[in-house]
């Protein structure tokens, strides 16, 4: 072996040893929510993968993030049945993930309890379901330390189809409902990539959390601050630390996404995020020492 493979081979085996072993100790946090960065478990505990077998946006998903791991929240995918039901659910079609088959907007509530999720072998899980949303922040309601719920609207599904403005006021209309039925406007927040349907929650109930999902520039802070927004959820990859400086300098948090690596999560914390909607809790928890 060359001498040059053989320094090559070295500086990549000391940054390997750097980024595995770098924690919380190495860092000096600076952001809007107590110079600590929570943790929010994406779609639950992260979505499948050989270490994590639970279907995301699944209860089971859920309760093992706040009960099991004990994490500040989660980040879960909201749709809309064709009778106003509000389901948790991340891709289009059904038959993706689940036993049934066609879009969540295009079925009745009814017909989508008996929808139950399958592994990518497509062996069913007969107890998991699809869940709605009511039932799911039900059962956090009485927890003296409740956890945060980021409510993706999936509305961005529906654009350019039979999904007219009408209907948008309706998902809406359901979503301030639910969380003024719950008293959860400290612990629920309603992200979307459309800033006129966020727009509309706020024309409904202005004491919602809007968070907008979208590059962090100066027009994009000047829009949620205009709609009176909590901050702004974006890519990490697509966000430096000068870009999560400017939110912060306009009073807007900063939640990161798309996080599954051990390099992806120490970036986003040297970054100062506030939030990281991580697809490995246990990872995070670790580098955080959390665990």
């Amino acid at each position: 072996m060359s001498f040059n493979s053989i320094k090559y081979l070295s500086v990549l085996f000391v940054s390997f040893c750097f980024l595995s072993c770098e924690k919380l100790d190495d860092f000096e946090i600076d952001n809007l929510n107590g110079n600590q960065v929570g943790i929010i478990g994406h779609g639950g505990t992260g979505f499948v993968n050989a270490d994590n077998l639970v279907p995301d946006n699944s209860y089971r998903a859920i309760r093992r993030a706040v009960n099991g791991f004990g994490i500040e929240g989660v980040e879960v995918d909201v749709q809309m049945s064709s009778d106003g039901e509000l389901f948790l659910y991340h891709d289009l079609q059904l038959q993706s993930k689940t036993n049934c088959q066609g879009e969540i907007r295009q079925r009745l509530s009814s017909d989508l309890d008996d929808c139950s999720y399958r592994t990518n072998s497509s062996r069913f899980f007969e107890d998991l379901y699809l869940p709605r949303l009511d039932i799911v922040i039900n059962e956090f309601k009485h927890y003296t330390l409740k956890p945060l719920f980021f409510l993706d609207m999936r509305v961005y599904f529906v654009k350019n189809t039979s999904f007219t403005d009408s209907l948008m006021n309706e998902m809406a209309i359901r979503v301030t409902n639910l969380i003024h039925k719950y008293d959860g406007y400290n612990w629920i927040y309603v992200e979307s990539v459309n800033l006129d349907f966020l727009r509309k929650v706020k024309d409904y109930n202005s004491k919602v959390q809007l968070l907008y999902d979208g590059n962090i520039t100066t027009e994009s802070v000047s829009k949620v601050l205009e709609i009176g927004g909590k901050g702004i959820v974006a890519n990490y990859e697509k966000t430096s630390k000068e870009q999560v400086k400017l939110a912060h300098d306009n009073g807007l948090q900063v939640s990161v996404f798309d996080i599954k690596s051990r390099g992806s999560h120490i970036k986003a914390i040297k970054n100062n995020v506030d939030f990281i909607q991580t697809d490995n809790v246990e990872l995070l928890m670790n580098i955080l020492n959390r665990r």
